[in-house]
């Protein structure tokens, strides 16, 4: 398993937006702590806070 980076308690404005057209090149685990939009393989998912994502290395990924 390849990890690109560890982060804790990471914080983003309201504009924040993560686009990775091509994927990440490494496994993304997130906690969300707020509510949050995620394009993942082209389908859309709302998610809310208290949940957790895991998006592989290769998967096309767009979130805010």
């Amino acid at each position: 398993m390849k990890l690109g980076t560890i982060g804790y308690n990471y914080t983003h404005s309201s504009d924040f937006v993560m686009d990775r057209p091509n994927g990440t090149g490494c496994w993304h685990m997130l906690v969300i702590k707020t509510p949050a939009q995620f394009t993942i393989k082209g389908k859309e998912f709302s998610v809310r806070e208290n949940s957790f994502v895991v998006i592989s290395p290769d998967a096309p990924c767009r979130y805010f």
